[in-house]
């Protein structure tokens, strides 16, 4: 799905500025707008809600059912590691910056 998104703002970036100009590195727009810019070269909003409730739906199964199958705890320390190096690089490098939830 990560794949899909990607060749698709790519391709919109290359409709914006021509082939020639976004091998070469040049990001000439022709974008009239600062927002159309910004909706053409910005990122998917960041999915929050999906990742916390994933999270936390880790966690509860992680502490149910732990105590009968002891494997779960590794199983469930992997996981949270995977997802939060694959989210920060995410994030830097393809999601919009998230919205603060403090102050």
């Amino acid at each position: 799905m990560f794949i899909i998104q990607l060749s698709q703002r790519v391709k919109k970036r290359i409709d914006d500025c021509g082939f020639k100009n976004y091998i070469k590195g040049v990001r000439a727009t022709k974008k009239k707008t600062i927002q159309g810019y910004i909706d053409t070269y910005a990122g998917p909003p960041f999915p929050i809600h999906f990742k916390y409730s994933l999270m936390m739906m880790i966690t509860f199964v992680t502490f149910m059912y732990g105590a009968g199958m002891p494997i779960l705890f590794p199983i469930a320390l992997m996981t949270f590691l995977v997802s939060y190096v694959l989210e920060r690089i995410l994030v830097a490098y393809s999601f919009q910056e998230p919205p603060a939830f403090d102050a």
